[in-house]
């Protein structure tokens, strides 16, 4: 390794050349030296950046107030603060923008409030306090929120509980999924204008997370089935194509930075490269609008260092240093310490003496996305390629044929599609200083495709059962193809191609507690969607094995004994000569399989008052009710709590004796 300190240049790329004992090689355009370097300091540091790609303004909370910086003036601003005025005991946190960019939204930590503000009204807005919003009795203190494509607002306390808001009304709830349970995780951002709002969720202490999706349309929550790694930091791209988990907290640093795709499946690792280290406890984490690039802040000998990744090819693509060190912090999810412009090529960064500012001529070419993925053979189809670095006179080339292609901006290109042989295709897109980049296999072309149809199912119903567990199904049909979705009210599943007529699917946990119907339909990226079918879930047939115990004694206070079997459902009642008995399902086995109910008998049953005016019943000699202490059978029915008609009835010997 060689250390050196760079000589003055002019912005731009530039060549490196090494010379030792009088050989050289050179490296052409690896060096870039930026535009622009701008400090803008402060007497302490802001927490955390936020930038408006409309209003092209950087935003920075900073304890009672927003500042505003101008990148093109290089001017700081007149400061944002609540309509309200400034609070002594505020200490802002997470900012946000509305999906439509016209309301910024603080979740002020110090003074347990969420600040709606408009900026096409300055000086106009609302202040929401969660705490009396979701009717807690324990202080509810924002770390972020946002606004969702339905205009409510998602956020959570910095404890990683999750609540739901009405900005007007100020009304508002702990956020919950569709069987009522409260949902917990930290929101990291929004995706998609607000469609989506991206949640990590705690896991396995400091080794395993997960990763979930909060719709806003449809109130449910996607979680992935598998764990990811610990997470520190996470982040989703705007274009909702890609995720990564990782970052760095005080004495940890997760380095290998974990990517998934929106179905919340992991597909693979970047590796922390070049000669820079994660700073621990510097919130720097997140994606370029496409997906293309992933950010990431480090240090170096020099200053303050950003690695900027290439997600496609899972590694490093270029690295950036400040003049001096980012500050560090304790708190990921409430401050952020780095950030871009919507082209990426604007940095900003708090560092030691203020926020820096670094403005780079050029960004790594890279593609993020094509849109859409599939494609017929036949061409003419009008694609949208996202990536970075696109300059003008940029020229998309699928499959090796260029396209006709249209420059949006820096991120973005459509191209026409030539006629293309069927199967994976590689994307290219080529700037016309001869930069040049390919994604292998980055969209499929396909034949003419049948839409699909769902005809029933095997097994034609699933049962509910205690343990709210997965359910595999096959779903019955024609039309299918490997690369069809299977979707839940419009929410991907877990599914597997079988055959043109058979897709499996899994029904997840969470809707299996409870009876009902759940639809599928199955989805083509080409000919829509099939019919939309539903398959019902229905309450098993119980069968009691035994008691235990065995005997309850006349005159007691009270009694209770289990009921041991199968098939036993939640909601389901024990019934003592029917009456009903206060019932309580354990969630356990026995290890032959057993389900288990606790049944509380009153004390008015076991009396011999009672005993005689049920002593119909009961069945005894003669029809009489003998003296006790005496052997009597005492009739128990376990009841379906959907459907009373699937009854089991079962003569158990519970013997009764006087105290």
């Amino acid at each position: 390794m060689v250390t050196v300190k760079t000589p003055p240049g002019t912005s731009g790329r530039a060549d490196v050349t090494l010379t030792v004992s009088g050989k050289s090689d050179t490296l052409s355009k690896v060096f870039q030296y930026a535009r622009t370097v701008k400090r803008f300091p402060f007497s302490s540091s802001p927490n955390f950046l936020l930038f408006d790609s409309g209003r092209q303004k950087l935003y920075a909370a900073h304890k009672d107030q927003v500042e505003v910086i101008d990148p093109i003036t290089q001017q700081v601003l007149t400061p944002i603060v609540p309509a309200s005025g400034k609070l002594a005991n505020s200490q802002f946190a997470g900012l946000s923008l509305s999906p439509d960019g016209n309301r910024l939204y603080i979740a002020d930590a110090g003074a347990n409030l969420i600040h709606e503000l408009d900026l096409t009204h300055p000086g106009t807005g609302a202040s929401v306090n969660p705490t009396t919003a979701v009717g807690s009795t324990v202080s509810v203190t924002p770390g972020r929120v946002f606004e969702t494509s339905t205009g409510t607002l998602v956020g959570s306390d910095v404890g990683g509980n999750l609540f739901t808001l009405n900005g007007v009304t100020g009304s508002g709830s702990w956020l919950t999924d569709q069987f009522g349970r409260r949902v917990n995780g930290n929101p990291w951002n929004s995706t998609n204008k607000g469609k989506y709002i991206f949640v990590a969720r705690a896991g396995n202490g400091l080794i395993s997370s997960n990763i979930a999706l909060w719709n806003a349309s449809t109130s449910d929550l996607l979680l992935s089935t598998n764990e990811t790694q610990w997470i520190v930091e996470a982040s989703a791209d705007e274009d909702g194509t890609v995720i990564v988990a990782g970052g760095s907290t005080p004495g940890i640093s997760d380095s290998t930075a974990e990517v998934a795709d929106f179905d919340l499946n992991s597909v693979g690792f970047i590796m922390q490269h070049f000669d820079a280290t994660m700073p621990t406890g510097t919130p720097s984490f997140f994606l370029h609008p496409s997906g293309a690039l992933l950010y990431k802040a480090g240090s170096s000998a020099v200053g303050g260092s950003v690695e900027i990744d290439d997600v496609n090819l899972a590694q490093s693509t270029a690295n950036i240093t400040f003049p001096e060190p980012f500050v560090t912090s304790y708190s990921p999810f409430t401050d952020h310490m780095l950030t871009t412009d919507d082209t990426g090529r604007y940095l900003f960064g708090v560092t030691n003496s203020g926020i820096t500012m670094m403005v780079l001529d050029t960004l790594p070419l890279s593609i993020g996305n094509v849109q859409p993925p599939f494609v017929q053979s036949s061409g003419g189809l009008t694609v949208t390629v996202r990536g970075s670095g696109f300059t003008s006179g940029a020229v998309a080339s699928f499959g090796g044929l260029q396209a006709a292609t249209t420059f949006v901006d820096e991120n973005a290109l459509t191209a026409v599609l030539p006629a293309l042989p069927l199967g994976w295709q590689d994307a290219t897109v080529s700037n016309s200083n001869g930069d040049s980049y390919t994604a292998r296999s980055f969209f499929q072309v396909l034949g003419g495709q049948p839409t699909p149809a769902i005809t029933g199912f095997s097994p034609a119903s699933g049962t509910v059962g205690i343990s709210e567990n997965p359910i595999e199904i096959t779903i019955l049909g024609s039309g299918f193809a490997d690369y069809d979705a299977v979707e839940i009210n419009g929410e991907p599943v877990e599914s597997a191609f079988v055959n043109s007529t058979s897709i499996q699917a899994t029904i997840p946990y969470w809707l299996t507690g409870k009876t009902g119907s759940v639809p599928f339909t199955v989805v083509s990226p080409y000919t829509g969607s099939s019919n939309t079918l539903s398959i019902p879930l229905i309450n098993p047939v119980p069968a009691i094995d035994f008691l235990s115990p065995t005997t309850l004694v006349t005159g007691s206070s009270s009694g209770q004994f289990n009921v041991y079997g199968k098939n036993f459902a939640a909601g389901s009642v024990v019934q003592w000569n029917g009456q009903n008995l206060p019932t309580y399902v354990n969630g356990g086995t026995t290890n032959s399989g057993d389900s288990l109910l606790l049944a509380l008998v009153p004390e008015v049953c076991l009396q011999t008052q009672a005993l005689q005016r049920s002593r119909c019943s009961i069945p005894c000699p003669e029809g009489e009710l003998p003296a006790p202490p005496v052997w009597m059978y005492l009739l128990l029915i376990l009841r379906c709590p959907i459907q009373p008609k699937l009854t089991l009835e079962l003569s158990c010997s519970v013997l009764l004796r006087p105290r």
